[in-house]
């Protein structure tokens, strides 16, 4: 005979560790020029975030990267060569909304310098995900006990054990559980 569950456990928590992605990017026809304006950019940048109190090692910034750029004219139907691309991207990390908001209030954005995205962490995610794990385990054999009982078996030991959900179209393989599992996060203020 077979039983087959599955475990659920589900938690909300409030984020409290959110990532920012500020790009610099500036076009001119001479390369250095440009290279200058995007690494004064970034220095600012930086000054902002410890202004902000990010330390140094929450802060990731990538290497230049220098590119021609073109844009496409529609009357002349043509590409055409605008000069030279100079880009970088910091990210940061900011271990609460406070000074998160702190840095973007001070910062100013423009074509040249763009905050392209804030996404929000969980700093014990880890241990979340390792209790929901222990629930979702003992909702499995809540769920396995109440089955076996229904049909006047009694659980001896099991078959198999899989995180994977099983699909049955042809045979067993790969599926998705009935419901959704795990956590969500809830934004702040």
């Amino acid at each position: 005979r077979h039983i087959l569950v599955y475990g659920e456990a589900h938690a909300r928590a409030i984020p409290d560790r959110f990532k920012v992605e500020v790009k610099f990017r500036v076009v001119d026809l001479k390369a250095d020029t440009a290279r200058l304006k995007v690494e004064d950019m970034v220095r600012n940048t930086l000054h902002e975030l410890q202004g902000a109190k990010v330390p140094s090692a929450d802060v990731v910034a990538t290497s230049l990267e220098i590119k021609p750029s073109s844009e496409y004219d529609n009357e002349l139907r043509k590409s055409v060569f605008k000069g030279i691309a100079v880009t970088r991207t910091l990210k940061a990390n900011f271990h609460s909304q406070e000074s998160l908001k702190e840095f973007l209030a001070g910062l100013e954005t423009s074509e040249q310098l763009q905050v392209s995205g804030v996404t929000t962490a969980l700093s014990q995610e880890d241990e979340l995900k390792r209790q929901l794990r222990l629930k979702a385990i003992e909702s499995t054999k809540q769920k396995a006990q109440v089955i076996a009982k229904a049909y006047g078996a009694r659980i001896l030991g099991l078959y198999s054990v899989s995180d994977t959900p099983p699909e049955f179209d042809y045979g067993i393989s790969k599926g998705e559980w009935p419901t959704a599992s795990g956590y969500e996060w809830r934004g702040r203020g």
